[in-house]
Formats: structure tokens, sequence, C-alpha cells
């Protein structure tokens, strides 16, 4: 599985915030100003077929409109339904009023005809996306709901956590994979962000899994090292 980081900050920084992709057609998550990473990440634009998103912020949903208005795009010639969104009950109307305040050319459009919305409810079935099975599992941002993904090619388990502080679940989720791009915000937990402090736990406890911290503020970032833990940082490439 290749997973290229587009970006993986929070709003507070200068680097790019949430997207990842992977294998080259799927994304999770495509926040504000990401679109300005794809050519030095080597993402096709025309490539992506699949789009899962954690929870309905702009720093985690901002550039699926340009997602949206490219899948318009080859609708209008072509008539193939390419595009795939996936996310919680709600989110077509979420999209909805995005295109509406920042295309309003396009404000009647209907998205349904051109795009396959996912809302995601039964957080006990997996999804199939070609050679992946997806597993999801609900967890909290504050009082946002959140869904983490994992992705299985049979051989590696590769988990995104979104933004999400501590829960039960989380535990579930931390155990189930055997790579996590997990939050790492600050340095204490918090009701809406993990820290450095449950993130370092988890570390400890699960020596033979990888973990790859994400969403962290410019306080994480420059402590990297003496932290001793591993962050994910923009135009990053993996392969597991």
């Amino acid at each position: 599985m290749k997973i290229t980081v587009i970006g993986c900050s929070t709003t507070w920084t200068d680097r790019p915030t949430s997207s990842y992709c992977i294998n080259d057609n799927i994304l999770v998550d495509a926040g504000e100003g990401t679109i300005k990473n794809y050519d030095k990440c080597k993402i096709d634009i025309d490539k992506i077929e699949h789009i899962f998103i954690t929870h309905m912020h702009t720093d985690h949903t901002l550039a699926v409109v340009d997602y949206i208005y490219n899948a318009l795009w080859h609708y209008q010639q072509d008539h193939i339904k390419k595009l795939n969104i996936y996310g919680l009950k709600g989110i077509v109307l979420y999209f909805k009023k995005l295109i509406d305040t920042l295309l309003p050319d396009y404000k009647n459009l209907d998205l349904c005809s051109f795009i396959n919305f996912h809302e995601i409810t039964d957080f006990d079935s997996e999804i199939k996306v070609g050679n992946l099975k997806v597993k999801c599992f609900q967890l909290k941002h504050g009082v946002v709901k959140d869904i983490a993904y994992v992705f299985d090619d049979n051989t590696t388990k590769v988990g995104f956590s979104g933004d999400c502080t501590y829960t039960e679940t989380l535990d579930k989720f931390v155990k189930y994979c055997d790579v996590l791009f997990l939050e790492c915000c600050d340095m204490k937990t918090d009701t809406r962000h993990l820290g450095y402090d449950k993130f370092i736990e988890y570390v400890k406890l699960y020596k033979d899994k990888k973990f790859y911290g994400i969403h962290c503020t410019n306080k994480i970032y420059f402590a990297e090292n003496k932290l001793g833990i591993t962050l994910a940082h923009s135009q990053d490439t993996y392969t597991f």
C-alpha cells in the first residue's frame, strides 16, 4: 500500500492541512490549501475516485470542492460517475452548502447526479474499494463526531484517526491497526484533541506498530527529535 502525505498539519501553522493519498486513487480528507501541494506530491486529480472524510471541518474538507468541480467537468464530457465521497450522515447537505457558497454559479447543481455519496451509519460492516477493505471507527472530536478509517490490503492495516480525543473506541482502533497516522496535536490531551501524553503511551504500549503523529502544532513539530516520536510531514511517501 502506497501512502502519500499531501498535508497533515493543523490550521494554525504554515504547513498544509489534512490530506492523504492511498494508491494514487483514494484520499482521506482534503483540507484547505492542500490543492497547492498536489504537483509537489505528484497527485493526479483525474485519478482520484474515492474521498473519505473524517469529519466536516474545513481543514479536512475545503479542497474537496476542487474535486467536485473536476468531477462535474468529467461528467459533462462523458456522463460517467467517477467520484465517491464517504462520511458521516449529513455529508450531502454539507457539500451542497459549500458549493452554494464557494461556487454560486452552480447553486442549483444536483451533486448526486455525478457523485456517489456514502453516508456511514453502520460501523460493524466493511467497505470494499478495489483490493482494499475499509473498516470505520466512530470517534469524538469535542462535540463533533469523527470517523477513523483503516485500509486493509490483507497484508497491512493502515489507520487514519482524523481529529479525535481519547475514548475507549480509540483504544480499539489503535489495537486493530498495524500502522497509524494518529493525532498528536499538542502536549496534553484535551476534550477535542489527542496529545503527546496519550500518543507516547500508545507508542510504548504497542512496540510492534508504526506510529506517525499528525495534526500537530508547531510546538510538537519543533520538538519532534526531543520528544522521541515520528511525525508525518507533507510530501512524505510510504510503502507498507
